[in-house]
């Protein structure tokens, strides 16, 4: 850990980002520049996750999302599919992961469309977020599980349709209460050296800060992380103004 960052979290918590969001780039480029299976990369980077959720949670950070699935996933092979719902059955059935992060103070919950999933992990899925209760709740853990940002923006719109809401009604505020995440993001991070954000949380992410880094996505460690919320603290935030 950084011992500046305290200090300087110690002096000037405003500073810091309540929200932050990580579109996990890199796992595939990571697992064949070491020539394992192609799913350990995604591996490596669940397990990366449970101590950025800790760090996050001792700088103030009150929510923290990671971008795990993509709608645009669904279009990759089925070989690569079955290894994904493989390794989620894993985590799943096992409870153990979910229950480290709670331990942690994360809170678990869940943006996307899940139904896109087999039914047995989707279900299971949203009864982890149902059930997740920490002791002691210091940060939510949002899980972008079957998430596309244009998707999430249609999804609202139907859900706006079905509730006869009115064109009067629709404000900024009423259109955000629809959308899977409701809080504005501070800071939004991509690892694996793309720069751009793939249309990940493209409503609440509007005055985002956007960091890009080159390192993938299971090399991103506490380290890593640490160096995207100092750059964040750099920054002069205007919000459009």
């Amino acid at each position: 850990m950084n011992d500046d960052i305290d200090s300087l979290y110690g002096k000037s918590p405003e500073l810091f980002p309540k929200t932050i969001a990580i579109a996990m780039d890199g796992n595939r480029r990571w697992t064949k520049k070491h020539g394992l299976k192609e799913i350990e990369g995604h591996r490596v980077s669940i397990e990366n996750m449970k101590a950025a959720i800790s760090r996050a949670g001792e700088l103030g950070v009150k929510s923290i999302t990671f971008w795990v699935f993509s709608t645009e996933n669904f279009r990759r092979d089925k070989e690569f599919l079955d290894a994904i719902f493989t390794l989620a059955r894993e985590y799943l059935e096992s409870g153990k992961y979910f229950s480290e992060i709670e331990s942690r103070g994360g809170k678990i919950g869940i943006i996307g469309d899940v139904s896109l999933f087999p039914k047995d992990i989707a279900e299971k899925v949203m009864e982890y977020v149902r059930k997740s209760n920490p002791k002691e709740h210091k940060i939510d853990v949002n899980f972008a599980f079957g998430y596309g940002g244009r998707d999430e923006i249609l999804r609202a719109v139907r859900k706006m349709i079905q509730d006869d809401i009115s064109k009067t009604e629709v404000t900024e505020q009423k259109f955000s209460q629809y959308l899977d995440l409701k809080e504005n993001i501070d800071l939004l991070i991509r690892t694996g050296g793309r720069t751009r954000t793939s249309g990940l949380l493209p409503w609440q992410a509007t005055y985002a800060e956007l960091y890009f880094t080159e390192t993938l996505c299971p090399d991103f460690n506490v380290k890593e992380f640490e160096k995207a919320v100092l750059y964040f603290t750099s920054c002069v935030r205007n919000f459009g103004r």
